[in-house]
């Protein structure tokens, strides 16, 4: 948890940095400061809330983008992956039958979104991965750690 607070202080003092001219340090207290001030008043309820239209945004955005882009650039989903069949037919070797639908398409946009805001650790792993073999070992090991770390704190638990 503590990696991911750092990489946000530090990409918004980076933010800071580009758009106000502020060193990296004052951008990162002034940004600490206003997330600071907000908790403070709004509470921690309404931080969930703003978590929640940011999640709905960003699905919103990444759905959207994932529309549009092959529809600008290829004229639509369908195309773009006809056009890739025809240019590089092995890259489309997916598990299961038939072509690849709208809707096949846009729960694959949602799965990536909400997985890589729910399970960022693993993404890194799948996409450096030479193999699928080694995706799986990683994930059996994540989910090992997790039910491991879940199962102590609920021996704790009970015992206190």
């Amino acid at each position: 948890m503590v990696p991911h607070l750092v990489i946000q202080l530090e990409g918004a003092a980076l933010v800071m940095q580009a758009m106000a001219g502020l060193p990296r340090g004052a951008g990162a207290a002034l940004v600490y400061g206003v997330v600071w001030i907000y908790i403070l008043r709004a509470g921690v309820r309404d931080v969930g809330w703003s978590n929640v239209m940011q999640g709905l945004a960003r699905v919103a955005v990444v759905w959207f983008l994932g529309l549009q882009i092959p529809r600008l650039l290829f004229g639509g989903v369908t195309e773009i992956f006809d056009n890739v069949l025809r240019q590089q037919p092995g890259r489309l070797r997916l598990p299961g039958p038939g072509p690849i639908s709208f809707a096949r398409y846009s729960s694959e946009l949602l799965v990536i979104d909400l997985g890589f805001s729910m399970w960022p650790w693993l993404f890194m792993k799948v996409f450096a991965a030479r193999n699928a073999h080694l995706v799986q070992l990683s994930a059996g090991s994540s989910r090992a750690s997790c039910s491991s770390s879940c199962r102590s704190s609920c021996a704790a638990t009970a015992r206190g």
